[in-house]
């Protein structure tokens, strides 16, 4: 089993932005570790290799890629999965691998039915705030397929990303449109508080950092009190105040609809 911290080659399949995020982060924070990349568009990883420090390589094959590495980050499209794991078949007989798949739904059965009994795999769901140390990174795995200590690995090595959270697999598809997805709806959400705050007169800047500071400040208050937001809300909201009257015209606009609506809509996609 790889010892993801004295494992010298991590390799990654795919370098799209969730893969790009993790790769960045990663080799800032092991720089005496090798990391290879591999992505169809040979200049995409090559890219995101000079972008991403002296310990990252990317190789122009497939088979370079599985050559050096011992565990492999699966970073590719789902409607590209079943084609990738066709082309690694001739090289299964290579020495036991660790593989985790950021493959949107696809499952731990589904993947390793084509792979060999000696690899072992890992599903996670993460964010891309993972580039900053501040994602949620949800995970999972098949308990008679790995040890205690190959998860104490793998979590002790991906702490530096963010937040890791063990779900069962048959909740991946909240936990991913939650954690996974709902970032974009907060840039949303930031980016209209910012737009009232320049038809008002601050800078965009202004409104901009404004806004995102309000919202970090809001979800470490939740973190850190450990209250319900409906109480941090409530003592926020004064009787007849300005805070209650933008309260009623979120109500009447549908927000708190609209979120769960949108919730379900990305679980439904999944």
């Amino acid at each position: 089993m790889a010892d993801f911290i004295t494992n010298k080659n991590v390799g990654f399949i795919g370098c799209g932005n969730m893969g790009s995020a993790i790769i960045k982060a990663l080799s800032a924070s092991y720089p005496n570790q090798s990391f290879y990349l591999f992505d169809k568009d040979l200049n995409k990883s090559q890219a995101l290799a000079q972008d991403s420090g002296k310990c990252v390589e990317a190789v122009s094959t497939l088979a370079d890629l599985l050559a050096l590495s011992q565990t492999l980050f699966i970073g590719v499209k789902p409607k590209d999965l079943d084609d990738l794991l066709l082309s690694v078949k001739p090289f299964n007989n290579q020495e036991s691998k660790l593989w985790i798949s950021m493959v949107v739904g696809r499952s731990l059965d589904s993947i390793q039915a084509d792979l060999p009994s000696n690899h072992s795999l890992i599903r996670i769901m993460p964010n891309t705030p993972v580039a900053i140390g501040e994602g949620f990174i949800s995970y999972c795995y098949q308990a008679d397929g790995l040890k205690k200590q190959s998860i104490d690995d793998f979590t002790q090595f991906m702490a530096p990303l963010g937040k890791l959270q063990y779900v069962e697999e048959n909740l991946f598809d909240i936990a991913s449109a939650i954690a996974g997805s709902a970032p974009a709806f907060i840039y949303q959400l930031i980016e209209a508080m910012g737009d009232a705050g320049v038809y008002h007169g601050l800078s965009r800047k202004q409104a901009i950092e404004m806004s995102a500071k309000t919202v970090v400040g809001a979800g470490q208050m939740v973190l850190k009190s450990h209250k319900h937001p409906a109480e941090l809300k409530d003592a926020v909201t004064s009787p007849n105040g300005t805070t209650i009257a933008g309260i009623r015209s979120l109500e009447a606009s549908g927000f708190r609809s609209a979120i769960f609506e949108a919730i379900l809509a990305t679980i439904e996609r999944t």
